[in-house]
């Protein structure tokens, strides 16, 4: 599992993303991010589908290239492989559309929830847009196994900032992973003592590598990242 993150890592040289807000009308939601061509990105599940429901990809990704490749961690600690094909094979209608499809090239209804995580690839330099009802909700939830790394992504409608969140279930030396556009990744832990600059003291929070203390936004929404528990918990993240 380990050995994937970072082989993913080391192949990923980030595009701009343009994810530092969403423009909403009512209930819909547009969320739109850059991407570099042949490049691995950490994305996520911005909105549901109208109507409340998770959405599938095919009701919420559109503006990739054919061969597009997204990667979603699975329990196995592999990755389900998810492609946008010309022809998708539809086996209820026994015919091909444009659209989303599995490792077998099935058009897929799979659902997946606000702030699931994924890697997306394009082939060209394009913009995955994502179109959906915005969540009701202001949390995010996430079961963490111990000591292993899941990949999550930031599904409220607004940048993140973890010392500007309330976590509910977090273990002190949780960790964050957020790739950065060198293809390395930036870590944050949770601290017994960061060290706040602007008070001059330690305080309980999110650090960085040096363990000062986070006082700016991580990661933009619809962005993905790592995160990994010290002990297994389930950590509620609202905003």
């Amino acid at each position: 599992m380990k050995k994937q993150l970072m082989t993913l890592a080391l192949a990923a040289v980030v595009g701009s993303a343009c994810a530092d807000y969403v423009e909403s009308s009512n209930i819909v939601g547009y969320e739109k991010v850059d991407l570099a061509a042949n490049t691995y990105f950490i994305s996520g599940v911005q909105f549901v589908k109208v109507g409340g429901e998770n959405a599938s990809l095919n009701d919420l990704l559109s503006g990739v290239p054919y061969d597009t490749e997204l990667l979603f961690l699975n329990e196995r600690g592999t990755y389900d492989r998810y492609s946008f094909l010309e022809e998708a094979y539809v086996e209820e209608d026994d015919t091909y559309v444009e659209g989303w499809g599995d490792s077998d090239e099935y058009y897929t209804s799979e659902a997946f929830a606000v702030g699931t995580g994924f890697w997306v690839k394009p082939k060209t330099v394009s913009s995955l847009t994502q179109v959906g009802e915005v969540s009701n909700s202001s949390s995010i939830v996430v079961d963490l196994p111990a000591d292993q790394y899941v990949l999550v992504a930031n599904g409220l409608p607004k940048s993140f900032d973890p010392n500007d969140a309330t976590w509910n279930g977090l273990e002190f030396d949780t960790e964050i992973l957020v790739l950065n556009n060198r293809g390395t990744y930036d870590r944050f832990s949770y601290l017994e003592e960061a060290y706040d600059e602007q008070v001059d003291d330690y305080v309980e929070g999110w650090g960085d590598s040096d363990e000062y203390l986070v006082i700016a936004p991580i990661v933009g929404p619809g962005v993905g990242f790592w995160i990994k528990s010290p002990s297994t918990t389930s950590v509620t993240i609202s905003l």
